[in-house]
């Protein structure tokens, strides 16, 4: 974090553009470059949270596909949280 501007203490470097720094962790993480094209070629989904009391639900499902295709799918019962 700290080689692209971003201090967890949350102490920033003079003169760091956060949001700069943030593209540059993810792109680190993931390998991919974020540039103007592939901000503006992009498909961005995005989900909705239903405010359910905390007592009802069993399980989370966690479905995330990477940039580069792959897919993340895991269901956490209440007990695995």
């Amino acid at each position: 974090m700290r080689e692209v501007g971003l201090d967890p203490t949350d102490r920033e470097a003079p003169g760091v553009d956060r949001k700069a720094a943030v593209f540059a962790l993810a792109e680190r993480l993931t390998g991919v470059r974020v540039t103007d094209e592939v901000l503006a070629e992009a498909e961005f989904l995005t989900g909705h949270v239903l405010d359910e009391p905390a007592g009802s639900w069993e399980s989370v499902t966690v479905d995330i596909t990477d940039a580069h295709g792959e897919r993340t799918l895991m269901q956490l019962r209440r007990d695995q949280l």
